[in-house]
């Protein structure tokens, strides 16, 4: 399975530089963004079309590790508090194994066996 993911990552690589290689004219183009609200207007300077794409991955990225960092502490306390469970649990299990166990303490009455016919099985 690592071969594979190693393959298809190197695949992606490949296509990904050739595209780039065939693009350059087009992504050393510059952009001016803009952006108009309630008479407002800002712009940016001008920049490449390839460090607007390069700022866009870096920012997915930083945000996405962010995420995962958060889940991988949150799944990481459940899964503390559900070990402190279970060790909880085996040592209540164990001592319950080990107590002896005490005729006297429930008191019992002889019940009387009836004898009852037992149906036979077909």
């Amino acid at each position: 399975m690592r071969f594979i993911k190693v393959l298809l990552l190197a695949i992606c690589f490949f296509v990904a530089l050739v595209f780039f290689i065939q693009n350059t004219a087009v992504f050393n183009q510059a952009l001016e963004l803009k952006f108009e609200l309630l008479g407002k207007s800002w712009k940016t300077a001008a920049i490449p079309t390839y460090l607007l794409i390069l700022g866009a991955f870096l920012i997915g990225s930083v945000f996405s590790t962010m995420y995962f960092f958060v889940d991988k502490l949150r799944t990481g306390g459940q899964l503390r508090k559900c070990k402190n469970r279970i060790a909880e649990l085996e040592t209540e299990v164990n001592t319950l194994r080990t107590l002896p166990l005490e005729e006297n303490k429930y008191a019992t009455k002889p019940h009387e066996v009836q004898d009852s016919p037992v149906p036979e099985g077909n």
